[in-house]
């Protein structure tokens, strides 16, 4: 049974990092739609992953903190690595 169990958590492990990549695409979408929406570059902004749910569309919702200290935050819908819509939260 600890075999077993140490199986599992050595392909959790491994999994991980799949999964971050995809997420990492997502939120490199999103944050180029925010700032095409926002009318700004992303030249010197830092973004944020603030939540992510999988299923048949991946939604993602990203903060875009500019350097003039303006912040722009969207949830974007993502389907096979496209666009499908964003919407920028006031």
């Amino acid at each position: 049974m600890t075999r077993t169990a140490m199986t599992a958590f050595v392909f959790a492990l491994a999994a991980s990092p799949a999964f971050a990549a995809d997420f990492n695409g997502a939120k490199a979408v999103c944050a180029d739609a925010i700032a095409a929406q926002t009318g700004r570059s992303l030249d010197g902004a830092t973004t944020k992953l603030l939540k992510a749910r999988d299923g048949a569309l991946l939604r993602v919702t990203v903060s875009v903190s500019y350097p003039d200290g303006a912040k722009a935050t969207g949830e974007c819908r993502i389907r096979r690595g496209e666009l499908q819509s964003v919407d920028i939260k006031a």
